[in-house]
Parts: structure tokens; C-alpha cells; sequence
């Protein structure tokens, strides 16, 4: 467990001995570079260091110096390499820009032109050839997945030589994301050897209780407090219901499961093996390609992780809900989850009800 690890930290691109040429004392140096990492996600400092790995592997391929600050010959080079040479696509390209300009800032060194409009024009160049290739391309993408797919994906399961507890875990993950049209690094962990707490779902993060069905018995919501969700840029966490459906993909009966057999221990990451080691988004797709490779081509499209939050909002449309109620359910526009938090409960849970009888 290691705070700051996830998403913002005080380790990033810039360091005390970058800002020598300011003349500050060391103790001021070591504090600033401490706050401008802290200005960027730990995803964004790896890609602008990436950036520069690339800078100098551009100079050794090309047997040219490429000195800062950078000018109008120095960019087209660097961008000509990455997006010829090396086959990024424009949106990698456009992001090691960024950290090239980046790494100008850190060092004080005058600030380049990166985005001319020649270069935006270079980039827009590219994206149309990508979108010229996409539209030819018979790999559909990723796919959508449906109750359908739940349903082969729960056989696999159980048909796999994974231990039970592994089994039960992964059926508990697959319904959980698909309910509750999860993001799924909002329920898993990114990596195996630690996590932040801060922006991890733990154990405490989930209440099991009740909730009076229409003329029916009560039924099972599990409650997760999703910290720091994409849609809310004020970090606030955010309470997601994901409904007991009675039906074979049911959440509420797949979690429990799972949950009632676990190793208990507070504070730790939620979904996790019994050894504690975090089940993550990467484990997760591996899995999920390994146990729907042989009932899916891949060639044609994929499943992967990802795959799990439009599937209930496809399903949604098809049954021809509100796109208001669609797009709450996923928290797709800017404060549409707040919208979906202050629907009845009485609503979501009739739509999970029927969700369960399909």
C-alpha cells in the first residue's frame, strides 16, 4: 500500500539538481519539483519520459544532435521519425510533443513552437489516414458485451481448471462491471505489487443491504464508493448501487459468493486472490481472452475489460429506455451520475428487476 502511487505523487519528471539554474537553495529546489510532479497524473509523467527516451533514440537512429530548445527543423524531424519511423499513431505523437515542451519548461529552456499550425496540420494528416484505415479495416474493434456473451462467459468459467475461489472471483468482477457499467479501473487495481488507497476500491468500499422491491420481497444493492471517478474533476467519491437482478448474470448473488468465502482483512484492496495479491485490469483481460477465445473471434472484434461498461447501456437502448436514464447509468456526460444518484431507487431497481428476466 502506497499512497500516491495511482494518480498523483511526489515523484515525477522533475527533479531538484533540473532547477539549478534558478539559484534557489537545495531545500526550495527539492520543494518545488515535489509540487510540479504533483501537477501531473504518474500516467502523464511516464509518457512525457517516454518522450524523451524517444528524443534521444530519434538521435541515434538519425546520427543528428537534436539540442534544446528545439526549432521548426529539430520538431519535423523528431515527428516525421515517430510517425514514419517508428508508426505511432497521431494521439502518441501529439502526447510525446507535449513532453518534449514539457521537458523545455523543467530545464528553463525558451519555450518552443511545437504546435505550428504546420505540425497540426502534419498531426490532423495523420489521424485522417488512421480514420481512412479504421473504416477499411475488418476488425470491427472492441465489442460490446451483452447478456449473451454473460452467459458463455459464466460457462467458461465454470468449465475452466481455475481453483473455485478464482472462479468465483472473476464470475463476481464480470457481473459487478456489467451492472454497474463500471470503468475498470474504478474496481480494479492497475498493479499486482501495490496500490493507492486513496484512489483504490478497498474492502471498506462496499455496503451490502436492502431494499424493498414492488410488491415483492426485499432484494440485495451492493453500494460502491468509487474515489476519484473520470466524470468528477473535484475528486469527491461517489456512491454507484449496482441491483440484486434475480437472474443468472445477478450481481448481488455472484458478489456474495465470492465475497462469503474471502480472507477477511480490512483495508485491503477489494478484488483480490486468496494469496492477496490484486486482480488487475491486465489479469483481467487475459483471462477474458482465454476464456472467450474459443466461442469468439477476435480477428472480427474483441472483448476486453472495457467491453463491460457499454453493456448495459446497449442493452438499455435496445429496450428503448431515455437516453437521459442510458447516459446515467453509465455517468457518461459531465454531472449525469448526479442525475442518475437522484433517480427513485424504486426506478433503478425496476430495471434491474427487468434486466433479470431477459
Amino acid at each position: 500500500m502506497v499512497k500516491g502511487t495511482t494518480k498523483y505523487g511526489p515523484t515525477g519528471g522533475c527533479s531538484a539538481s533540473e532547477l539549478l539554474e534558478t539559484g534557489l537553495p537545495a531545500k526550495r529546489r527539492e520543494s518545488i519539483a515535489k509540487y510540479i510532479n504533483q501537477g501531473l497524473s504518474q500516467k502523464t509523467w511516464s509518457s512525457y519520459k517516454t518522450a524523451e527516451r524517444m528524443w534521444r533514440m530519434c538521435e541515434k537512429e538519425n546520427k543528428r544532435r537534436l539540442e534544446l530548445p528545439w526549432g521548426r527543423c529539430e520538431t519535423l524531424i523528431f515527428l516525421d521519425w515517430l510517425l514514419t519511423d517508428r508508426k505511432v499513431s497521431a494521439a502518441t505523437a501529439s502526447a510525446y510533443l507535449a513532453g518534449i515542451k514539457k521537458l523545455h519548461e523543467i530545464k528553463g529552456v525558451e519555450e518552443p513552437k511545437i504546435r505550428s499550425g504546420l505540425i497540426n496540420q502534419i498531426i490532423k494528416g495523420k489521424k485522417n489516414e488512421e480514420s481512412v484505415k479504421k473504416r477499411n479495416d475488418e476488425n470491427k474493434g472492441r465489442l460490446p458485451v451483452t447478456l449473451t456473451v454473460m452467459k458463455i462467459l459464466k460457462e467458461a468459467i465454470r468449465a475452466s481448471v481455475l481453483v473455485t475461489e478464482e472462479k468465483l472471483l472473476l464470475w463476481a468482477v464480470s457481473t459487478v462491471a456489467f451492472h454497474g457499467a463500471f470503468r475498470i479501473h474504478e474496481i480494479l487495481c492497475t498493479r499486482e505489487t501495490e496500490y493507492d488507497p486513496d484512489f483504490t476500491l478497498l474492502e471498506d468500499d462496499i455496503r451490502i443491504k436492502k431494499f424493498q422491491r414492488d410488491n415483492g420481497p426485499e432484494g440485495r444493492v451492493l453500494q460502491f464508493a468509487i474515489k476519484h471517478p473520470k466524470e468528477d474533476k473535484l475528486g469527491r467519491v461517489v456512491m454507484v448501487d449496482v441491483y440484486e437482478t434475480g437472474g443468472p448474470t445477478c450481481p448481488a448473488k455472484a458478489f456474495c459468493q465470492w465475497f462469503d468465502r474471502r480472507d477477511k482483512t480490512r483495508n485491503k484492496v477489494l478484488f483480490r486472490k486468496n494469496d492477496g495479491t490484486p486482480l488487475t485490469g491486465r489479469r483481467f483481460n487475459s483471462h477474458l481472452r482465454s476464456l472467450l477465445g474459443p466461442h469468439i473471434d477476435y480477428d472480427k472484434g474483441k472483448i476486453t475489460a472495457h467491453s463491460f461498461r457499454s453493456g448495459i447501456p446497449t442493452l438499455l437502448g435496445q429496450l428503448g429506455h431515455a437516453d437521459e436514464d442510458i447516459k446515467s447509468i453509465g455517468r457518461w456526460s459531465s454531472r449525469a451520475f448526479e442525475h442518475y444518484l437522484k433517480l427513485p431507487r424504486t426506478t433503478r431497481a425496476q430495471i434491474a428487476q427487468k434486466l433479470g428476466k431477459l
